[in-house]
C-alpha cells in the first residue's frame, strides 16, 4: 500500500532530524529500517572506536589536570591529535556515517515523491501540471 504524502513526509523528517532508518519504520518496512539503522549504528561504533584509540592514548600517558588552564592546554593537544590523524583514522568513519544517513533520507524522500506521484494520479493530473 503507498503511504500518503502526510505519512511518507513525516517519515522524511524522521529520517532526517531524528535518526536514520526512523522514517521506514514508521512506514511499516522494517527490515529496510532496520538495515539503515544498524548502518548508522556499526559507522557511529567505528567513529567512536578510532577517537577512543587517539584519546586514550593521550590521557593513559599524562596526569590528570590540576587546574582549568591544564585541562584547556590537554583539549587542545588532543584536538590538535585528532586533526593530524584525521585522513588514516576519523574520515573513513565519518564518511560512512554520512553516507547511510544519506541513503536513509534519499529512501524516505523517494517515498514522498512516490506519494506525490500517486495523489496527483488519483486527481488525475499530470505530475508536475498544475491542477
Amino acid at each position: 500500500m503507498m503511504p500518503t504524502r502526510a505519512a511518507a513526509t513525516r517519515a522524511l523528517l524522521l529520517s532526517a532530524v531524528v535518526f536514520p532508518g526512523l522514517g521506514q519504520w514508521s512506514l511499516g518496512q522494517r527490515w529496510r529500517a532496520a538495515a539503515l539503522g544498524l548502518a548508522v549504528c556499526a559507522a557511529l561504533a567505528w567513529l567512536m572506536a578510532a577517537l577512543y584509540g587517539v584519546v586514550a592514548a593521550h590521557l593513559l600517558n599524562a596526569p590528570l589536570p590540576a587546574s582549568p588552564a591544564e585541562m584547556w592546554a590537554l583539549s587542545w593537544r588532543l584536538k590538535d591529535e585528532v586533526m593530524a590523524t584525521w585522513t588514516q583514522l576519523v574520515a573513513a568513519p565519518i564518511l560512512a556515517l554520512a553516507g547511510a544517513y544519506i541513503a536513509a533520507v534519499a529512501d524516505s524522500a523517494i517515498s514522498v515523491w512516490r506519494a506525490c506521484a500517486a495523489d496527483h494520479g488519483r486527481q488525475g493530473h499530470a505530475i508536475g501540471s498544475m491542477p
